[in-house]
């Protein structure tokens, strides 16, 4: 089952679908949680849905070895530091 981690509360037809297609739906209310997760729960997560004014830099992609997939929930991804 792959795992996916909601970073702020994007929209509730996004999860009900996740939820549907058997996502396991890790929710943080804001990115700053982050330090909340174990490392099990790190290891677990395949995907990240992210907003525009969140941070995705190095620092916080090597925390996730399993990681596949960022959705921005936005338009762009200036956001994202796509050389890492």
């Amino acid at each position: 089952m792959t795992h996916v981690l909601l970073i702020e509360e994007v929209t509730n037809n996004l999860t009900t679908l996740l939820q549907e297609k058997n996502f396991q739906i890790i929710q943080l209310k804001k990115l700053q949680d982050i330090s909340t997760l174990t490392s099990e729960q790190k290891d677990k997560i395949g995907a990240i849905v992210c907003l525009l004014s969140h941070k995705i830099d190095k620092k916080f992609l090597d925390q996730f070895k399993n990681l596949k997939i960022i959705s921005n929930f936005a338009v762009g991804y200036d956001n994202i530091d796509l050389q890492e």
